[in-house]
Parts: structure tokens; C-alpha cells; sequence
């Protein structure tokens, strides 16, 4: 699969998020960057992110906001984007 299914990064094994703090064990630039905006709850990081489908899955995850799954080109991303408001 082309793009990483970022949603799920928080059940990596061994890998407890609980602070921004923790995030820093991300290597991945756009899994680091979704794990200080979920953590934090500051869509700002979202803003950082590579991956413009990635950044929209952030934006609409962190703002719980459906709209920005709207923009997702990739049906495997956008899927899943959704997927987090049924």
C-alpha cells in the first residue's frame, strides 16, 4: 500500500503515547508529526506533514471535522478517513 495508514500508529507494539514527549521514538517525519497533533491535540503539527492526503486525515482527526476527508485524493486514505466518523 502506498501510503502508511497512519491512524493506527498508537498500536504499534511497545509503543505507549501519552505526551508529546513520547512521540520523539517516531523516526517516520509525517507518523511524528500525527503523533504530536493527536497527543497534543494541536492541529498545527498537522500543518507539517508531507503527505498532503496525511495532512487531511490529520486535520480532520485532530478537528473532528469530516470535511477535510473531502479532500483525501487516495480511496484507500479517504476510506479510512471516514471511517473514523461512522
Amino acid at each position: 500500500m502506498k501510503y502508511l495508514l497512519l491512524i493506527y500508529f498508537l498500536m504499534l507494539p511497545g509503543l505507549s503515547v501519552s505526551a508529546p514527549s513520547d512521540c520523539s521514538v517516531i523516526k517516520d517525519h509525517d507518523r511524528n508529526n500525527l503523533c504530536l497533533a493527536v497527543s497534543s491535540h494541536d492541529a498545527s503539527y498537522c500543518l507539517h506533514m508531507k503527505e498532503k492526503d496525511n495532512k487531511n486525515m490529520c486535520l480532520a482527526r485532530v478537528k473532528r471535522k469530516k470535511d477535510f476527508c473531502q479532500d483525501i485524493k487516495s480511496k484507500d486514505v479517504k476510506s479510512e478517513c471516514q471511517a473514523l466518523f461512522r
